[in-house]
């Protein structure tokens, strides 16, 4: 099982919004990564993102080569 598939049935706590521009799998994806890599806060979970975008890429679609900012992903994980 891929790391994709496990959290698949994860609701994506976020409003409905036609302009969401960060999937669930991007978040996920990046802030795990980014935990795993030494990360301890939000802002060093967005600064690993922007760091890593190609690497990422390989695994997760990245919109308009842009990682989520300190604040949406705290968001995020606030709503969950």
């Amino acid at each position: 099982m891929s790391f994709i598939e496990h959290f698949e049935g994860l609701t994506d706590p976020r409003k409905p919004n036609p302009n969401k521009l960060y999937s669930v799998e991007l978040i996920l994806f990046l802030t795990i990564s980014a935990v795993i890599s030494g990360a301890n806060d939000w802002q060093e979970v967005a600064a690993f993102g922007s760091a890593k975008k190609e690497w990422l890429r390989k695994f997760v679609v990245i919109p308009e080569d842009r990682t989520p900012s300190h604040n949406t992903i705290g968001d995020f994980f606030a709503r969950i």
